[in-house]
């Protein structure tokens, strides 16, 4: 992948094409335009920092009716189209939009049935820098060929404020820190094992998380071995300790095959700040809590919610670990084929006889796979309860949550981002609800075939009109799935932001966060 396909950072960026019977010329300083006053008009090139964001204005004289077409060129092709129609007698203007990926090339705008001699006015605002490449490697150039085999986890790792890259190579874990929100130091070493030359061939199998399990603040490495759960200790930031082995089970050798259809969690369940092993097995859910040095065995927390009671795969019935009821306790939340079951936790001894708390959203009602119709757990409304939010064929779902009793029924509050508009699964396309400017409320983040989009939380009540915060990091541009190229919001520069950081083919790219585009 190379630099025009990594995530470009220039949404200030505009060129503005007014077609007028009287017009004049004008140039900018950040790249170079050729002008011609004929029907093929404004020849000009974008270099590796421009971003475009083309906007046609179209003046002309109608008189009953005409029809008139604006081509977008890029080297003599036809990239993007739009036909004007006009009805009436006099002058009228038409407003075109065109949204142009970033990329290198010569564009030009050709407009046809338009009266001659039309010349055009172009200026171009440009701001900040291309982005660079943070870090090389880590990539498929260098044999980081997908995310299931070569996990990437971006995580602070020294306790300095700053998130680093944790990568599970064939021979290790490789950590590179962050050099203070400017880019990463080099790769090290921290650790042997943990990848596929020891066994670990993919993180569904052998599932790899890093968390802190002794309450240091430095995150450590658990790893779901065939024949239990090993935890290597983080170093105070310098490389891990030698893993050991915290608790039996939880493997392949006892029945656990893959993380979809067991999944595994590593969350603390009964408030002592220690994480905690949460695992769905074919007859239950059973945890192992922590004590600080290791896990006490594994004990039934409640039955059901397993393959014996038609939980097949967590992609078709998703299964959360979150807090429903804001009491500090973790609880269950699964989607069945008729609606929401919630299993509250009983003060970390336990989980209560699961409730039906919402009806719909499951097989039943279309929800056919975690992939095509994302399910996310998250308070929408800062309120301190868990919500539910859903991406449907139409458009996003949200059912608030009835302050830890139930759900509100649910209410519909963006049109898109579903697969009615291409949004066909969640690793081509993924979908985030995370709170990208700082207000404590969730918006949403979406990665399109031609960027980044972003729509704000309206306070709780709704979502506002999506905007293109960053162009490429899509499709377009070879991020072809999440696995291949994976995507994270994380902050990368310790200003409370969330930025964009993107595993391209070639190396790391981080686009940051400048509160209402990234860069």
């Amino acid at each position: 992948m190379s630099l025009q396909n990594a995530p470009y950072v220039r949404p200030l960026t505009k060129a503005i094409l007014m077609f007028a019977f009287f017009a004049f010329l004008a140039t900018s300083a950040s790249a170079t335009y050729n002008f011609s006053i004929n029907d093929n008009i404004s020849n000009f090139t974008v270099d590796n920092c421009d971003l475009l964001k083309v906007q046609v204005w179209e003046s002309f004289n109608v008189i009953g009716y005409r029809r008139v077409t604006v081509n977008l060129r890029k080297n003599g092709s036809i990239i993007a189209s739009e036909v004007i129609h006009a009805v009436g007698i006099g002058t009228q203007t038409h407003i075109i939009d065109f949204d142009v990926p970033a990329q290198e090339g010569t564009f030009d705008v050709q407009g046809t049935g338009h009266p001659p001699g039309i010349t055009v006015y172009l200026s171009q605002l440009c701001n900040g820098e291309a982005a660079q490449t943070w870090l090389p490697g880590f990539g498929t150039y260098g044999s980081w060929i997908d995310d299931n085999t070569f996990p990437r986890h971006v995580v602070d790792m020294n306790y300095d404020g700053f998130s680093d890259i944790v990568g599970f190579a064939s021979n290790g874990v490789y950590v590179a820190l962050n050099n203070g929100g400017t880019g990463f130091q080099p790769a090290a070493l921290w650790i042997s094992g943990f990848g596929t030359n020891t066994g670990w061939s993919s993180k569904s199998t052998y599932p790899r998380y890093i968390v802190d399990m002794n309450r240091d603040g430095y995150p450590d490495v658990v790893g779901f071995a065939s024949n239990g759960v090993y935890v290597a200790l983080n170093n105070v930031g310098s490389g891990f300790q030698p893993a050991a082995l915290w608790v039996n089970g939880f493997g392949t050798n006892t029945g656990w095959s893959n993380n979809n259809v067991y999944p595994r969690h590593v969350v603390d369940m009964n408030g002592d700040g220690y994480p905690d092993i949460v695992g769905f097995a074919s007859n239950g859910i059973y945890v192992a809590l922590s004590h600080s040095a290791g896990f006490l065995p594994p004990t039934l927390w409640i039955g059901g919610f397993g393959t014996h009671a038609g939980w097949s795969d967590n992609d078709t019935y998703p299964r959360h670990i979150a807090d429903m009821n804001n009491d500090g306790y973790p609880d269950m939340t699964g989607f069945a084929s008729n609606g929401i079951y919630i299993a509250l936790n009983n003060g970390g001894t336990g989980f209560q006889p699961d409730t039906f708390w919402l009806a719909g959203f499951g097989t039943n009602a279309g929800w056919s796979s975690n992939s095509a119709y994302p399910r996310h757990i998250v308070d929408m409304n800062s309120d301190g309860y868990s919500d539910m939010v859903g991406f449907a064929s139409n458009g996003i779902y949200v059912a608030l949550n009835n302050g830890g009793t139930g759900f509100h029924p649910d209410t519909y509050w963006l049109g898109g981002f579903g697969t009615n508009t291409g949004w066909s699964n969640n690793s081509q396309y993924p979908r985030y609800i995370v709170d990208v400017n700082n207000d404590d409320y969730p918006d949403l983040v979406g990665f399109a075939s031609n960027g980044v989009y972003v729509a704000r939380n309206s306070t709780g009540a709704g979502f506002q009109s999506a905007t293109l915060w960053l162009a490429g990091a899509g499709t377009y541009n070879g991020w072809s799935n999440n696995n291949t190229h994976p995507r994270h919001m994380v902050d990368m520069n310790h200003d409370s932001h969330l930025d964009v950081v993107g595993f391209a083919s070639n190396g790391v790219y981080v686009a940051l966060n400048r509160g209402f585009y990234f860069q």
